[in-house]
């Protein structure tokens, strides 16, 4: 039989550090800026149409970053069609036919790559049929029958890689589904320990230790509270706590903390008038430490089949589902840190019954569902740094400009040098706990302009002026470190993959350089690095996959360059690479996910005059060859920029004309 709730019900589907933003603080600033995770709001875009409306479907992320839609029901019934989704071109194409149209069934991702899709519903009755994906072949093949048919159940693919079938709703007669385990080694199935409690419409959470949490459901008219926890390694089930809310219809989703969040969800409840379905906005946690749950607030509003999803950052998305009065757009985010939750922009479309799926990218793809208009074939994309906002982090103990910023080791980040009136040699360190900052031991020497390098052993090189020093976090001390041959300032520092430090070009206040210098933080030394063939500063240097530096742009005299040159560190040479297509200086310059460089921005200076850019290309290694870019939304010189944990680029400050830039 096929449980429903105005029509056909599913089970909901179960869905790093960041890297540090550097800053530049201009003028006489004393701001620092950063993010502050409840400011923080993402965004939606619209996606291609599926080719063709569903909901009720399964969506699994392939080992190639694609992602796979299986079945799901339509105005016609049960369907058999697939759609697969490509990231790379933003299109969606068939992934051919299952041999039985299906919908509430389940599907696993083995160890090997292929998907296996178990049961479901084909309209009239619950299917024990179960089928294999190939990715690599886009092609649908047979696989072991269950022995028991059932759809709303779950499927979690073991650490062992076995694959766990739980519970569901079954055949009129005969007991409810039970416990099955498939064997890829054995291509079998074998049936499983029995649960205290059968159930369907649960939720099925691998934990970090490899057992299993059962959450919630229902078992005929029944909503049990109680929850159960399976063992893979010995087959055998332990109680799990209880629920404060018996429900279904929720989601439960694994933390980077390794609690569970479960949220949302409903049941029927006896009313004066008869049965009413409860929708539930309140949330609840489970820790696996102490087999017990807590509560994780309340939603802004009930919400029933809903999609969560674990965002990069450690905090989880909720989107779409129904409400008391219609299905639902509106989104929220829970941040475990703070134990809140906070909404976020809607979808463009409200839905229910639709997947969530997190890409390679750290973005979200929402496809199908249904609402009131009917079954959906939109799909959408939720990109968390879409409407990113900044939030003050304290007052620095002096103000500066033209100073550098490291993160250090123990999540604090260095200020040193800096420009006020004059060349500054002080330096602060900021406690991101704390949003505090104080000060630190002065270097010997002024800097600004300067680089600061954060090395292997947890100290920084800072190189400018008039020499070089070492900080040590650790004993908040300075001490010099040789001599690199000539002071120098608007040059670049990159620390190589050996951990030396490639010092190229800058300008000695005079003249502009061509000299590079290597230092070695084994023996604390200095070496020559060859010359340059062009003198240049205010370049970009960028250590490419293959281990090469790519040095680009900068300025020689008055003149802005468009050379570009190549450092081998295996052999101690430079060789020139393609010229940039547009010459400039004080630009920004960005390794992409796929290997690229961005660089984009910066100043023209030439003798048709200056500007100031908004222009951008590409840097392809492997072709040593320029494309043109998209443009920034602002020309700006001397930006900084970050990459994101999502890929994207963020552009941020810098000055156009004679104003400071506060956009990004």
């Amino acid at each position: 039989m096929m449980i429903k709730k105005e029509d056909t019900s599913v089970k909901p589907r179960i869905n790093q550090r960041h890297e540090a933003i550097k800053a530049l603080v201009f003028g006489f600033l004393t701001v620092f800026a950063g993010f502050g995770t409840e400011a923080l709001a993402g965004s939606w875009t619209e996606g291609p149409e599926l080719n063709g409306k569903r909901q009720y479907h399964t969506a699994t992320l392939l080992a190639d970053g694609t992602v796979l839609l299986a079945g799901g029901g339509d105005d016609h019934g049960p369907m058999a069609t697939t759609d697969r989704f490509n990231p790379a071109t933003n299109a969606w194409s068939s992934a051919g036919s299952l041999s039985v149209a299906r919908t509430a069934h389940a599907a696993a991702r083995l160890g090997n790559g292929r998907v296996l899709v178990t049961g479901g519903w084909n309209g009239s009755h619950p299917l024990d049929s179960v089928e294999f994906f190939d990715s690599s072949t886009n092609a649908w093949t047979p696989a072991p029958n269950l022995a028991s048919a059932r759809n709303n159940h779950t499927a979690s693919a073991l650490p062992d890689g076995r694959v766990l079938v739980i519970g569901g709703v079954g055949g009129v007669t005969g007991p409810p589904p039970g416990v099955e385990i498939y064997d890829p080694n054995r291509n079998a199935w074998t049936a499983g320990a029995a649960m205290a409690t059968t159930r369907a419409a649960h939720t099925a959470t691998l934990l970090p230790s490899g057992k299993v949490l059962v959450v919630g459901g229902f078992a005929g008219s029944l909503y049990p509270a109680n929850c159960e926890l399976y063992d893979p390694a010995t087959n055998t089930w332990a109680p799990a706590g209880q629920l404060s809310t018996a429900r279904y219809g929720h989601t439960a989703t694994l933390l980077q903390n390794g609690k569970v969040l479960v949220a949302g969800g409903g049941r029927y409840e006896s009313s004066f008038s008869g049965l009413r379905f409860k929708y539930f906005a309140s949330a609840e946690l489970y820790d696996p430490a102490t087999n017990r749950w807590s509560s994780a607030g309340s939603f802004r509003g009930e919400r029933f089949y809903h999609s969560a999803s674990l965002l990069p950052s450690g905090r989880v998305l909720i989107s779409g589902g129904e409400g008391f009065s219609d299905q639902l757009s509106a989104a929220e985010i829970y941040d475990p840190q703070s134990n809140a939750w906070y909404s976020e922009p809607s979808l463009w479309s409200p839905r229910m019954n639709h997947t969530a799926t997190l890409l390679d990218s750290g973005m979200v793809l929402v496809a199908g569902g249904k609402n009131r208009a009917g079954y959906q074939a939109s799909s959408e994309l939720y990109s968390e740094w879409g409407a990113s906002r900044w939030s003050l982090a304290g007052n620095m103990t002096a103000a500066r400009s033209s100073h550098t910023l490291t993160l250090l080791q123990n999540g604090k980040v260095l200020a040193v040098g800096g420009w006020f009136g004059q060349a500054t040699s002080t330096a602060e360190l900021y406690d991101p706990a704390t949003k505090t900052w104080v000060s630190a031991a002065a270097p010997s020497f002024s800097y600004r302009e300067a680089t600061a390098s954060a090395l292997a052993t947890g100290k920084v090189l800072s190189v400018g002026g008039l020499g070089a020093e070492l900080y040590d976090p650790g004993a908040n001390t300075w001490a010099t470190v040789g001599s690199f041959g000539t002071r120098r300032h608007s040059h670049t520092a990159t620390v190589l993959p050996d951990g030396k430090v490639l010092v190229v070009g800058g300008t000695d206040f005079d003249a502009e350089l061509r000299s590079a210098s290597l230092f070695d933080p084994g023996t604390q030394s200095w070496s020559s690095a060859g010359d340059l063939g062009s003198a240049r500063a205010g370049h970009t240097a960028t250590l490419l996959p293959n281990g090469k530096v790519l040095v680009a742009g900068g300025a020689s005299g008055t003149t802005s360059l468009s050379s570009v040159e190549l450092y081998d560190p295996s052999t101690n040479t430079w060789s020139p690479g393609a010229g940039l297509l547009h010459a400039r200086f004080s630009h920004i310059a960005a390794l992409l996910p796929d290997g690229r460089v961005l660089v984009a921005g910066g100043y023209r200076a030439d003798g048709t005059g200056t500007e100031y850019l908004a222009s951008s290309e590409l840097y392809d290694s492997a072709t040593n060859t320029w494309s043109e870019g998209a443009s920034l939304v602002a020309a700006r010189s001397g930006a900084r920029e970050a990459r994101l944990p999502n890929g994207e680029i963020l552009v941020y400050g810098g000055s156009a004309a004679n104003d400071r830039l506060s956009s990004t």
